[in-house]
């Protein structure tokens, strides 16, 4: 049977009492290249309870990125279950996908949710998202010390240079991972940065801030000066 032609037996499939078929005939529409039966494949996949986001992740990665419009809409919808927005955020970080930036950033804004945040900061990171940098960076007074580690990694790939200073002040984070992605961060905006850890790794007040710095000036030297 030709690919086509086999479309409507893997529709059907779809609906199977049995989580492997509907998960193999999912796939094989994926394979096919049959976009237009992508919002009905979510539409049951995400109503299995049976089927968890990390297959859908491999039948998703299997239609590409040309799919990263449609799921993009699904962010805005409420009958989604957070994990499946979860997953779909970080699909859309992956993919690099710059028109999904307004609605990450909407997120990230709005949600109440610090998993559903980070992964907005992260896939904002991922796709370079310039316009989200203020948001970012007031993530970076945040109580939660995850939140605050991404925007500072968040900052960091984006080569937002213009908040050396509250990377810096992000040096004495009470956190060590905090203190280590504000350094990483710092190292990423070339010269600048690197002065500026070279200038903290020399100080005496505080051996967190030093520590960290030299931690990765030693880093950037063994990957020669390339952080990013």
């Amino acid at each position: 049977m030709r690919n086509k032609e086999a479309v409507p037996e893997l529709q059907k499939g779809l609906r199977d009492k049995n989580y492997l078929v509907s998960f193999a005939c999912a796939t094989a529409l994926a394979k096919i290249g049959e976009r237009q039966h992508l919002a009905e494949t979510l539409s049951l996949l995400t109503k299995r309870e049976d089927l968890g986001p990390d297959k859908a992740a491999e039948i998703l990665l299997e239609f590409g990125n040309r799919i990263c419009g449609e799921l993009s809409l699904l962010l805005d919808k409420e009958n989604i279950h957070r994990r499946w927005k979860y997953l779909i955020v970080d699909l859309l970080g992956y993919w690099q996908y710059l028109e999904s930036g307004s609605s990450l950033l909407k997120l990230l804004n709005t949600s109440k949710d610090s998993e559903m945040k980070i992964r907005s900061i992260k896939a904002l990171g991922e796709m370079s998202y310039i316009e989200s940098t203020p948001a970012l960076a007031a993530h970076l007074d945040d109580e939660n010390w995850h939140i605050r580690s991404e925007a500072a990694r968040a900052l960091g790939k984006i080569g937002a240079s213009e908040y050396s200073d509250k990377m810096v002040k992000s040096l004495s984070d009470k956190n060590w991972w905090v203190r280590y992605n504000a350094a990483w961060a710092l190292a990423s905006f070339g010269e600048e940065g690197i002065t500026l850890l070279k200038k903290m790794a020399r100080q005496k007040k505080n051996s967190d801030v030093r520590g960290i710095s030299i931690h990765i000036l030693n880093e950037t030297e063994l990957l020669g000066g390339e952080m990013r």
